[in-house]
């Protein structure tokens, strides 16, 4: 029987045959990628389509981030989180002064889409406008600390999110996620969300009137590439890695069994750690800390353990 690694290994031949062409049927299922299509158009474009068709391919999306998460207060129970996103960038400050990060982060950007065939005479301008728009939700969130801090964060019915902020239609954007192929979950305007940074909300759909569709739209596709970079072929991860390489607290690639396995890890997470639980620890071992845990909400929440 293969092993994981040699398992990896022979995908990795696939990987170099099917080459770049397996992203193209990706962006134009999410509504196309204007940088890598002469014919794209934004008469059809419509930001809460795309996001929620993105969700399709990673775990996150960009501009707006949403989850289901343990509900903080009632922890039996699950709650949609809404919440500022993920950058191109580890950290937001990155965006905000001269750096050799963000120098790479350009450069990867360009180099990325020439291998990709992208117009050589619009591609500057199209990554000028990506890299402007980031920058700007960068200004928006907020810094680690502050993020983590959650005695700012609201419960909301999706009728009150979409009275808070009108500049995205919440229900449509969330049903079309939660109505996926495989998930088919009835949402309705009086369920309860969970929300962060209620701040970035007010500003960022500001910004959004004033960005283009087509930056819009090529930075959400950018944004699912950089989930999907180990899926690609040497000379796309290549790139990566040299830009990874000028981020701050650079660490030498991983094996690319390791990097599967840590991919693996961030998409399922809870479920991978069930796994190992069940494996390596008693049952007398989980009963203790199941003890220890309901004690601690208990006690959180006003209901002590008995």
């Amino acid at each position: 029987m293969d092993t994981y690694p040699q398992v990896v290994t022979l995908e990795y031949g696939s990987i170099e045959t099917l080459g770049l062409d397996v992203i193209r049927p990706l962006a134009e299922d999410i509504g196309g990628w204007p940088i890598l299509d002469p014919n794209w158009s934004s008469r059809h474009y419509q930001l809460e389509t795309m996001l929620a068709a993105a969700r399709k391919y990673n775990v996150d999306t960009p501009i707006i981030s949403l989850s289901v998460e343990s509900d903080p207060s009632l922890p039996e129970k699950h709650i949609i989180h809404i919440e500022q996103p993920h950058l191109g960038l580890p950290d937001r400050n990155l965006f905000l002064t001269e750096n050799k990060a963000y120098a790479a982060y350009v450069t990867y950007m360009l180099e990325v889409f020439k291998a990709f065939g992208a117009n050589q005479s619009t591609v500057s301008n199209d990554v000028k406008d990506m890299v402007v728009f980031e920058t700007q939700l960068a200004k928006l969130t907020q810094n680690v600390e502050e993020h983590h801090d959650h005695s700012q964060d609201q419960r909301l019915t999706i009728d009150q999110l979409q009275h808070m902020f009108p500049g995205l239609d919440w229900k449509q954007y969330i049903y079309n996620i939660f109505n996926m192929d495989q998930v088919r979950i009835t949402i309705h305007s009086n369920d309860v969300v969970l929300l962060s940074n209620a701040e970035y909300f007010r500003n960022v759909f500001s910004l959004l009137q004033n960005t283009s569709a087509r930056a819009e739209a090529n930075y959400i596709n950018w944004m699912l590439l950089q989930d999907l970079i180990m899926t690609l072929p040497a000379k796309i991860r290549q790139l990566h890695q040299t830009f990874t390489q000028a981020l701050p607290d650079a660490t030498p690639e991983s094996p690319r069994w390791q990097q599967c396995v840590d991919e693996t890890n961030k998409a399922f997470s809870l479920a991978v750690a069930r796994l190992f639980v069940d494996q390596h620890f008693d049952t007398a071992s989980k009963l203790e800390v199941s003890f220890i845990v309901i004690g601690k909400r208990g006690r959180k929440y006003g209901k002590p353990f008995k």
